[in-house]
C-alpha cells in the first residue's frame, strides 16, 4: 500500500511492507512513513516497536537515502528485539 501526503513545507509517503533481520525466522511486518533525505517512521506492531530516524541526504538518489536506514534496522535494531 502506498499514499500520499504533502503540503507546501512537508511531503511524506506511506507504505507498509515486510523486513527481514539476519537473525529471524521470518520477516516482520511494518507500516510508516517515507520522507525527503531519509527521514523514516516504522511500526513494527508484532514487536510493539516504533522507530523514528532523522538523516540528511538530501541531495542523494532515493536508494541510497534508503541505504542507512535500512542497515540501521536490518543490523542494529531489529536483532535487539528478538
Amino acid at each position: 500500500m502506498r499514499a500520499k501526503t504533502s503540503s507546501a513545507l512537508a511531503y511524506l509517503e506511506w507504505y507498509m511492507g515486510d523486513l527481514a533481520a539476519p537473525t529471524a525466522s521470518q520477516p516482520f511486518h511494518w507500516v510508516g512513513g517515507i520522507g525527503w533525505g531519509g527521514q523514516r517512521l516504522f511500526v513494527f506492531p508484532a514487536l510493539d516497536l516504533v522507530v523514528g530516524m532523522n538523516c540528511g541526504n538530501y541531495r542523494k538518489p532515493g536508494l541510497e537515502q534508503g541505504r542507512v536506514n535500512g542497515v540501521v534496522l536490518t543490523e542494529v535494531v531489529l536483532p535487539s528485539f528478538i
